[in-house]
């Protein structure tokens, strides 16, 4: 691939998130008021069950799909892959939906208060997971019609919700709406592969499935560990209190998020690029990976330090008066993207790339082992405060420990 190619697979993918935080800041602020924190808070919470389906259902998928296809030339190799890939989602799609569906009927049995339309309307996530191939338009290095059917979709959205969502009684209407983008996104995706990529619509083989999944087996570890110290920390702050904490929380988590969504776009896009320096040769890689650190890291140090102390003014701006309690939390989370963006470039680019994946994987599930420890040490007593401090902790010991494998063991001087 071309450096210009990857200077526009970047551009592609950074207007692609810079429209979707654009319309998310339309509409985050106005679900905020409408639905008040409360009603908001039920939702991050269902959102944050439903993203262990999400997970299953991807599988890791979105990391093992572009660097299988940018290696292939042929046709008919990537037409495996891809049929392959979607055989997979498609038979763990099914299984976390019975999965949820008796899950519903025993809580229900045990009387146990559930809001199960609320589940299924945010459930919609994991099927859009599914429908919408991103992986597949990584890999053939497209991504500017990702861009293009992401923003339709998400500016659907965003008129649905202004449209029909007016008070609080219309949050499962806020849930479907939402949880809908990507199935959209995904229709509109297919119209395109149908008409230039049909090539890609062969008979999966069994032998080929079972080898796809193998493949995923380490990426989908790592994702479960990830998910642990981050989404599912929402589901146990909801436990050991309520909507409302829950609600402060997800606010200034999702400006977070939406962070760490550029930071991760930016990454997909240089995955397949650097995925390609290696076999270009390795001093090739190492020179893109020193240049690309520098940049990547410096922009990410400057973005939390900026957010530290803008973090009033951003919580005042979106939220209104009654989110002060939010600022603080978003004060301690803002230094996140400082700290992810070295265990990005040294952990996704440097080990996944290099073949590192089982070590990868390790190092992700025992920080959420040690995730999981400190949510039941710290979160009932400090609540969302205790659960950002915890968040930043856990990302400083996996940075820590990805730094420490990589010069220890000299991966890039072998490189």
């Amino acid at each position: 691939m071309k450096i210009n190619k990857l200077f526009e697979n970047i551009f592609s993918l950074v207007s692609l998130k810079g429209a979707e935080y654009i319309l998310n800041f339309i509409l985050l602020p106005y679900l905020v008021r409408v639905l008040g924190v409360e009603k908001f808070g039920a939702i991050a919470f269902m959102q944050g069950i439903v993203q262990y389906c999400i997970i299953i259902v991807d599988y890791g998928f979105n990391m093992t799909g572009p660097r299988d296809i940018a290696r292939v030339i042929e046709k008919k190799q990537i037409a495996d892959i891809f049929i392959n890939i979607m055989t997979c989602k498609a038979l763990l799609l099914l299984l976390t939906a019975l999965f949820s569906f008796f899950s519903i009927l025993i809580i229900d049995f045990m009387a146990i208060k559930f809001d199960a339309y609320l589940y299924w309307s945010v459930f919609l996530l994991a099927l859009g997971n599914y429908i919408f191939p991103t992986w597949f338009f990584q890999g053939i290095q497209q991504m500017r019609y990702i861009t293009i059917v992401n923003i339709i979709a998400r500016l659907a959205t965003v008129i649905l919700v202004f449209l029909f969502v007016r008070n609080q009684d219309d949050y499962l209407l806020a849930a479907l709406f939402q949880s809908s983008t990507l199935i959209l996104a995904g229709i509109l995706s297919y119209i395109i592969i149908v008409r230039q990529y049909s090539f890609v619509f062969i008979k999966p083989t069994f032998k080929g499935v079972i080898k796809t999944m193998n493949d995923g087996w380490h990426i989908f570890l790592s994702t479960i560990a990830i998910n642990i110290y981050t989404t599912s920390n929402i589901v146990l702050l909801g436990i050991f209190s309520n909507d409302t904490i829950v609600g402060y929380f997800s606010a200034a988590n999702k400006l977070i998020d939406s962070i760490k969504g550029v930071m991760f776009t930016v990454n997909q896009a240089v995955y397949p690029y650097a995925s390609k320096k290696i076999q270009e040769g390795k001093n090739n890689f190492l020179n893109f990976i020193k240049l690309y650190g520098k940049v990547y890291i410096g922009g990410c140090l400057i973005g939390s330090i900026s957010l530290i102390f803008l973090a009033p003014y951003v919580v005042q701006l979106l939220f209104g008066e009654g989110y002060q309690s939010s600022v603080e939390i978003l004060q301690i989370l803002a230094l996140l993207p400082m700290i992810i963006s070295i265990s990005n470039v040294f952990g996704i680019q440097v080990l996944l790339n290099y073949g590192y994946q089982k070590i990868f994987s390790n190092i992700l599930v025992l920080g959420a082992i040690l995730d999981i420890i400190l949510m039941f040490c710290i979160a009932p007593y400090w609540l969302g405060e205790g659960v950002a401090i915890i968040m930043v902790i856990v990302e400083g010991v996996i940075t820590f420990a990805i730094l420490g494998y990589v010069f220890k063991n000299n991966v890039l001087k072998e490189i």
